[in-house]
């Protein structure tokens, strides 16, 4: 997610950890995905400019011939920036949106595409949640 829209740091409450982002993932993926998702590495780092990302390469075949393969997928985030819970719990929802559009090989051609940001809609109205495209630290 990257730096735009602000965000007040005086409510932040916690730091990111594994066992946070993975226990939301689990169960996100259950209530918002159908359980499609299949795990996948989730690292930490002290990115001051995103505070999640889905990270991964592409590869082609031998010569660069036959079609793009997505590898060394994971999904990273930054414990530079303490936020609420709340707020931590929609940039993970974020990137798992991304996440399943790959999964699903609905992945639009600009990163926050029509797909994305339909199914972003849909979660925040069906879940009362506040996903937005990106954020900006103050």
């Amino acid at each position: 997610m990257r730096a735009k829209s602000v965000i007040k740091l005086a409510d932040s409450k916690m730091q990111i950890t594994l066992n946070f982002i993975t226990s939301r993932f689990e169960e996100y993926n259950r209530l918002m995905f159908g359980g499609v998702l299949p795990p996948l590495p989730i690292k930490l780092g002290r990115a001051r400019t995103r505070l999640g990302s889905l990270c991964y390469s592409y590869k082609r075949g031998l010569f660069g011939l036959g079609k793009r393969e997505i590898y060394n997928l994971h999904m990273r985030f930054s414990t530079y920036y303490d936020l609420s819970q709340e707020m931590w719990e929609d940039i993970i929802i974020h990137e798992m949106i991304h996440y399943y559009l790959i999964t699903t090989k609905q992945q639009d051609k600009t990163p926050h595409g029509p797909n994305f940001r339909r199914m972003m809609k849909d979660i925040n109205q069906k879940f009362g949640r506040n996903i937005r495209v990106s954020v900006k630290k103050v």
